[in-house]
């Protein structure tokens, strides 16, 4: 057995049992608007009395849900802040989110960079051309827009030149506005009938223009520094 081979039994091996993990601590439908609007008084419950068993749950479901590419990043947040207030849930939010993106990216690196190039198709190629042109730029104005999936992100980064270092700090502070916006959003839980009212039009539109300000950022800076070389 050749080491391509090995390396996707080992994923697919991988995947199934975290699969399964999730699968027992989470069934399908509890990742669901509905699920969680009618549960939320007794979670909000439960972290009252056990605070740091259903963090800790809570942080497992998240980084599960990232690793296995279930795109739950937003539902699991607005959970966040309807259970744990914003407060407690911020932070849990970006921790969780952070580590499960560390690993999906480095499970597309070293362990299913075949599967996940299959799964991406010339999406990829947009990915690394926008890494050769703008660096952790462009990673940072993907996480502040929010209709980018981060299951598409993570592990499309992951087969990118882009050092885990510059992954991980730049994935932290890029989420935080984003992250934010689902927690406090979930605070209205009670208020609200379906997820569409969480959020205005105009919230979503500021935040994808958000996306922009990197970007103008380091044209803005490479413009300053060629006018400063040229005066020297």
């Amino acid at each position: 057995m050749g080491a391509p081979t090995c390396r996707v039994c080992i994923t697919l091996a991988l995947l199934a049992a975290a699969s399964a993990m999730l699968a027992w601590l989470v069934p399908d439908h509890w990742l669901s608007f509905d699920f969680l609007k009618a549960q939320q008084a007794d979670l909000t419950r439960r972290f009252v009395e056990q605070p740091w068993q259903t963090a800790g749950l809570y942080m497992a479901v998240y980084v599960l849900g990232a690793v296995l590419l279930i795109p739950s990043a937003a539902m699991l947040s607005i959970a966040a802040g309807a259970i744990f207030g914003p407060l407690w849930g911020i932070p849990l939010v970006l921790v969780s989110a952070t580590l499960g993106a560390t690993l999906a990216f480095l499970a597309a690196r070293y362990l299913g960079r075949d599967l996940i190039r299959e799964r991406l198709g010339d999406r990829l190629d947009a990915f690394n051309h926008g890494i050769q042109l703008e660096g952790g730029f462009y990673l940072f104005a993907l996480r502040l827009i929010a209709i980018c999936p981060y299951v598409l992100i993570n592990p499309a980064m992951g087969l990118t030149p882009m050092p885990l270092r510059t992954f991980v700090w730049v994935s932290f502070v890029g989420m935080i506005p984003v992250m934010s916006l689902y927690v406090n959003a979930g605070t209205r839980l009670g208020q609200v009938g379906s997820p569409a009212d969480l959020f205005s039009a105009e919230v979503l539109v500021s935040f994808a223009l958000l996306g922009l300000v990197p970007l103008l950022a380091r044209h803005g800076f490479k413009l300053w520094r060629r006018r400063r070389v040229d005066h020297v």
